[in-house]
């Protein structure tokens, strides 16, 4: 939509619409926009306008989250302190997940609080059962498959966020429009537009930048 790093989101409850969006703090910085600027282009789009066409404003909040990912995760654990959820940087940002990892990563803390109270000791080595745990379990794993996620996002966003889903949008644009042109040729005038409106240079880069992003997701 801006170009940005983000993701958007709309929840269809029973009686309520919940609108809502994640960006980066240098995006907003950069681009110099304030998040309810952001949030009202969201509101505004063609597939979500009419679905809030006069409804009121019930709440409105905005909070930061950690980028987190496997590569900050901290010092997890000391002398008598655990630490857990976003303090841990227990965030998956491909998939939005963060209160579920909070929970199982709290979960898991509290597992081995109990086994240090049993044993009267709080101290690292019996407080790295908790480390050991998060390690064995879906949330350093899955964070450990999208490791390089972030790093390649914000190295390409504008390709990705910007100019491919540009190019999305104009192919099905195309596709669903009757012109009195052959489809063929709408087909191939597309294709070429892929080579010709950017540098092959950065074609080379976004295609190296997708490679290494797959692979380190499958090995």
């Amino acid at each position: 939509m801006l170009g940005i790093l983000g993701l958007g989101f709309m929840y269809t409850n029973a009686d309520s619409v919940t609108i809502g969006l994640g960006v980066t703090l240098d995006d907003l910085v950069e681009n110099n926009y304030r998040p309810f600027e952001v949030l009202e282009k969201l509101k505004q789009h063609p597939t979500i306008a009419p679905l809030i066409e006069g409804g009121t404003l019930k709440e409105y909040s905005a909070h930061l989250i950690p980028e987190g990912g496997y590569n900050k995760v901290p010092k997890l654990c000391d002398n008598g302190v655990m630490v857990v959820g976003d303090a841990a940087m227990l965030v998956n940002n491909l998939h939005w997940e963060g209160t579920n990892l909070a929970m199982i990563s709290g979960k898991l803390a509290a597992e081995t609080a109990v086994e240090a109270f049993e044993k009267g000791d709080f101290s690292r080595k019996t407080l790295k059962n908790y480390e050991r745990k998060l390690q064995n379990s879906f949330i350093m794993k899955d964070l450990k498959t999208y490791r390089k996620l972030m790093p390649i996002a914000h190295e390409r966003k504008k390709a990705f966020m910007c100019y491919y889903l540009k190019k999305i949008n104009s192919f099905f644009e195309m596709f669903t429009t009757v012109d009195g042109t052959p489809k063929r040729e709408n087909y191939h005038k597309f294709i070429k537009s892929i080579f010709t409106d950017r540098k092959f240079s950065e074609l080379l880069k976004d295609i190296w930048a997708l490679i290494r992003l797959v692979w380190s997701i499958l090995i």
